[in-house]
């Protein structure tokens, strides 16, 4: 691909308009095409969420065009700020239901259907002391039983590790929307990566 460096607001272009069925485009070289003003695009790595490449053009020796890019943050803020919602709104979910664990380090799942199990089963031992479920699945061929007030003990575990990743979500997502620009909001996002919860945009 190809920019015209004479261009206000270059295009990217695989064979420039102009040129197309008046030279063999692909056996000109790419010193000749600059000569013209056609320079090789080539931006640099970044991520188009939030960043652009700006390209500068400089005519160098011979006549010879030659560009360079600044990677610069986009304007649309909120734009950015749906963006990072989304991706924490993800992550909030992919917690919310990758487990947790008892105190004695006994897995517990908190998908959806588990959780809606358990539920059911809390109701019901929180009126009955007596109640259990006599084979609980914990995982590939593992079963045994559960007293009442092992369940109502997964099922609080369960309620409070459901809050703690909802909660997380809230103040993170207060965070963000403290940030009035999208370098601010890129660093607050940055923060929360070494913090652990979130992953890189």
């Amino acid at each position: 691909m190809y920019l015209l460096a004479t261009s206000a607001s270059p295009a990217p272009q695989s064979i420039p308009q102009g040129f197309a069925g008046h030279f063999d485009w692909p056996a000109i070289s790419d010193e000749e095409k600059a000569r013209r003003g056609w320079v090789k695009y080539e931006p640099p790595a970044f991520d188009p969420h939030y960043q652009r490449a700006v390209p500068n053009f400089d005519e160098g020796e011979h006549g010879v065009w030659r560009v360079t890019y600044a990677v610069e943050f986009v304007e649309d803020y909120e734009a950015v700020l749906a963006w990072l919602l989304g991706r924490l709104a993800a992550k909030r979910w992919e917690i919310e239901t990758g487990g947790t664990a008892l105190p004695d380090g006994t897995p517990i799942p908190t998908d959806e259907r588990t959780r809606n199990v358990i539920m059911a089963a809390y109701v019901k031992a929180k009126a009955d002391p007596a109640y259990a479920i006599p084979n609980w699945k914990f995982g590939a061929g593992q079963f045994g039983p559960l007293d009442a007030a092992t369940i109502i003990e997964i099922g609080d575990a369960i309620e409070a590790h459901v809050q703690a990743a909802f909660g997380r979500e809230a103040e993170i997502t207060a965070a963000l929307e403290a940030k009035r620009a999208v370098g601010t909001l890129i660093e607050m996002w940055d923060a929360e990566i070494e913090n652990g919860w979130l992953e890189p945009a």
